[in-house]
């Protein structure tokens, strides 16, 4: 069912948010999961079954695994821990009782023809009908909803056509009959955030020693850690007062349910976490009340890069692996000795299928991509045992030439180091400088600045701690003119300002630093980058997701 959307659109250039957003119903995949897996899992079976993580949840008692009735709570507004409602249901008419207005509007501009009426609300003898007209015109307009209410159709043909609506809708008209009058929970109720690691990290969890898996699954664990983090601290609010025009950051943070899969629906390692984050957060007034959507997505994108660039720390701090240059577009890094391209696509058959559909339908672009990725969706299969997978997938590698010996040369790029304090302004300096964040734009927002340094700063961690403002003990700012251009007058510094905390630009005069929780990944020198960034297999739709 659910998927990890497209990392870079390689056929329409684009990047797609890895996040879906789901309502009441859609539960009933996970809530699977979490049956299988408990059951498969301990068996040597099946993924691992989906586990509780962020601030709310640990201040809940939430724990471990999470149950089948934890998870449905989620699915409708309730707390997963006492049951109580957190967020009103958002009732609207049922879907399947609506009808396109279409057909009834081409029928009611030729009754209006035919009685010599150039209004159509003159054909409606109440003030009712008229409301009734005024909907079905609302609805054919640009960025309508063009379908209406089945009793709409049904009074208007009756009333003013004086015709069977049959005779418009056919057998249409009686199956949205029979679901006149029901609503149903529109309401968002949990976004399923995909973060997904580069291909050349799950070929080394395929073929590494039962250590390697475990030292790269706790590598993984942190990342997710940082960029959880990262979300509640600046990802999470709530909105106020009418049309929700006041913002607020969220209290407490943000219940999940982290689901670790490990491969694709191809049967290729495929290394990626399903967070589902419940769509409800308590403001500074004591209430539950939904996320912000425009602040969650805005800073989505810069969480998931920051997850990539806290997973190159971690690994490299665990395993000593060396990385090749971090991807402008995805973020993402291959790790050096797993990078060929040849290999990567060898492992990259969920990819190949939705290429191939592609391909033979003409088609291109993100949108594009997901209904390939639906169209060749296959089950995922549970019947294989974990020793089986893994002993399949070293023998793959050793056919691609990379046995035991080449992973021991890969884990054996050294631990790494800080960067220098030059290296680290340096860094700095060009992102306040011309061609760092106002290169392309003028304006620029606090998720800029944290996406770009979770691509400049991508290696390990470093035992300093920058405080609030300064990185390095330096204020995170930099001179804004080229060498060889004036540049601002003596004594004076031009300074730019990444202040907002929110989706909203900003266009002040101070690169300020993000919070020091994110720039204490430390840049790392292990080794000189690859001349050319490889492409990145990081998950297609449905590629590797459930």
């Amino acid at each position: 069912m659910q998927g990890c959307p497209p990392r870079a659109g390689g056929r329409s250039g684009r990047v797609a948010l890895p996040v879906k957003a789901l309502k009441a119903g859609q539960e009933s995949y996970w809530l699977d999961q979490i049956a299988r897996n408990r059951e498969e899992y301990f068996s040597s079976r099946g993924e691992s079954p989906g586990r509780f993580v962020g601030s709310a949840a640990v201040a809940a008692s939430l724990e471990g695994v999470a149950s089948p009735e934890q998870v449905r709570a989620m699915f409708h507004g309730l707390d997963p821990a006492t049951g109580t409602q957190r967020c009103a249901p958002l009732w609207r008419a049922d879907p399947r009782s609506k009808l396109a207005a279409g057909p009834l509007l081409e029928a009611l501009k030729t009754e209006a023809t035919e009685r010599g009426v150039e209004d159509l609300e003159a054909l409606a003898g109440s003030k009712a009908l008229k409301g009734d007209v005024r909907s079905v015109q609302a609805a054919c307009r640009l960025g309508g909803a063009r379908r209406v209410k089945v009793e709409t159709v049904e009074r208007l043909c009756r009333k003013i056509l004086g015709v069977d609506p049959r005779s418009l809708y056919g057998e249409g008209f009686e199956r949205a009959w029979q679901h006149r009058g029901k609503r149903v929970n529109e309401r968002v109720q949990a976004y399923d955030h995909c973060f997904s690691s580069p291909k050349s990290v799950s070929l080394l969890a395929a073929g590494g020693s039962p250590q390697v898996r475990r030292l790269l699954a706790e590598g993984r664990a942190e990342a997710l850690h940082v960029a959880i983090g990262y979300l509640e601290r600046h990802g999470i609010g709530v909105r106020r007062d009418h049309n929700g025009v006041d913002r607020y950051q969220a209290v407490g943070g943000l219940v999940a349910v982290a689901f670790e899969h490990r491969m694709s629906r191809a049967g290729d390692p495929n290394l990626h976490t399903h967070v589902l984050v419940q769509n409800a957060a308590q403001g500074p007034d004591g209430r539950w009340t939904a996320l912000d959507s425009d602040r969650l997505y805005a800073h989505l994108m810069a969480a998931d890069h920051l997850y990539l660039a806290a997973e190159r720390a971690t690994l490299t701090q665990r395993l000593g692996v060396r990385w090749g240059p971090v991807d402008e577009r995805s973020g993402a890094a291959e790790i050096q000795g797993l990078d060929d391209r040849t290999l990567i696509e060898r492992f990259s058959k969920r990819s190949e299928q939705i290429d191939h559909w592609l391909d033979t339908h003409g088609l291109s672009g993100i949108k594009a991509s997901s209904a390939a990725a639906v169209a060749t969706r296959a089950s995922k299969d549970y019947s294989e045992s974990e020793h089986s997978v893994y002993q399949r997938w070293t023998a793959e590698l050793a056919e691609q030439g990379v046995g035991e010996r080449r992973l021991v040369e890969v884990c054996s790029g050294g631990r790494g180091r800080p960067a220098t304090r030059t290296e680290l302004d340096a860094a700095l300096d060009a992102l306040a400088g011309p061609d760092g964040l106002t290169g392309q734009v003028s304006t620029f927002t606090r998720t800029d600045t944290v996406d770009a340094l979770a691509k400049r700063l991508p290696v390990a961690l470093g035992r300093a701690r920058a405080r609030p403002g300064r990185a390095g003990g330096r204020p995170v700012s930099g001179r804004a003119s080229r060498p060889g251009r004036p540049g601002p007058a003596p004594g004076r510094r031009r300074v730019l300002h990444a202040g907002a905390v929110g989706p909203g630009a900003a266009t002040g005069r101070r690169l300020h630093q993000p919070d020091r929780r994110e720039l204490r990944h430390r840049p790392v020198r292990a080794g000189p980058p690859s001349p050319r960034p490889p492409r990145h297999r990081r998950g297609r739709p449905g590629g590797h997701g459930p």
